[in-house]
């Protein structure tokens, strides 16, 4: 790559050659409860210059699927295996207008975590935004769905506050889906093929800009 960073033409017709064709479709692992997701540090490949980086994620990017059925109370223990870092104490907020690229002091709490069941109409006080579970501790949350709950397809992510862009944006996230009932689905529909296709955008630079912390 030149000094902006853009590929070379060499590396763009190397990476092409090397792409895998007619590959078919990986789907993550299918979990249900209870289940453990471990928040962790998972390595990626880097594309055009080579070598790897570290995230955070699951183990795998994107996590593992899971699925619930309504009615059924779903439990995760959420285990938060990163290295311990800086905390809320380290932050400060001088010239936060600056970015935490130009202005590195701004960057705290990024191995801290929680859980937000993105898209479950569930209570807040089981689904809770401000849990906080620090590096090397574990929480075992206990979610009701509604027995009247709409099937769909959602996604899962931590939601901790002043760590979330680089959690979930780092690839710790995954598809979080509520089976339809027996029987709400027109017969030909039920017995259909189900593929899960989750698109991961993962912002390599950020990435390696924050795999210090």
């Amino acid at each position: 790559a030149n000094v902006l960073g853009i590929p070379t033409e060499a590396q763009v017709r190397d990476a092409r050659e090397s792409a895998v064709i007619n590959q078919e479709l990986r789907e993550p692992e299918i979990l249900r409860g209870p289940l453990t997701l471990t928040l962790q540090a998972t390595k990626l490949p880097t594309p055009w210059i080579g070598g790897h980086f570290y995230t955070r994620g699951y183990g795998s990017i994107p996590g593992p699927t899971i699925r619930v059925r309504p009615g059924e109370t779903l439990e995760i223990t959420l285990k938060n295996d990163l290295d311990e870092g800086p905390g809320y104490e380290s932050c400060h907020f001088n010239y936060t207008q600056l970015g935490f690229f130009m202005n590195p002091a701004t960057i705290c709490a990024l191995n801290h975590t929680n859980l937000h069941t993105h898209g479950l109409h569930v209570s807040p006080h089981e689904d809770d935004i401000f849990d906080h579970v620090k590096p090397g501790q574990s929480k075992t949350m206990r979610i009701k769905v509604p027995e009247n709950h709409m099937g769909g397809t959602h996604w899962y992510h931590p939601h901790f506050h002043h760590a979330t862009a680089a959690q979930a944006g780092g690839g710790a996230h995954g598809a979080l889906l509520v089976d339809d009932p027996v029987g709400a689905l027109p017969k030909y529909v039920e017995e259909m093929p189900e593929k899960l296709m989750f698109l991961s955008l993962v912002n390599i630079a950020k990435s390696m800009r924050l795999e210090s912390w």
